[in-house]
């Protein structure tokens, strides 16, 4: 199996989400989208995250904005998933990032991380 990218992204967004998944196949690397979670769009948090304590402080007005627990759920939302997939490595960038050339060779050299260490 060929390690994830994966581009959180929100769907209200969609223009910086679809450039970034577009740059990143200019240089060769397949990524998809992850649906971030967007609090101040409408999107709810499932009964278990709404007991994390991130979401206390954010009711409690400790300076968290709806931004910032939106990225936080999405991140940990991402990584359940990727927990599911069983994958012990995948690459997680936001839907602004900025993929470079050399890309595609850092992901294959991470990929080939444990088969360096078998040979």
């Amino acid at each position: 199996m060929t390690m994830p990218v994966f581009v959180i992204g929100l769907q209200r967004s969609s223009e910086r989400y679809q450039k970034t998944l577009a740059e990143l196949q200019n240089v060769g690397v397949e990524a998809q989208l992850f649906k971030g979670v967007d609090l101040a769009g409408g999107d709810k948090l499932a009964p278990e995250e709404t007991t994390f304590r991130y979401k206390r402080l954010f009711l409690q007005g400790h300076g968290l904005t709806l931004g910032e627990v939106g990225c936080y759920f999405a991140h940990y939302r991402l990584f359940k998933h990727i927990l599911t997939l069983d994958c012990e490595r995948a690459v997680v960038m936001e839907c602004d990032a900025l993929p470079q050339p050399g890309l595609k060779s850092w992901v294959h050299q991470i990929e080939r991380l444990d088969a360096d260490e078998s040979e």
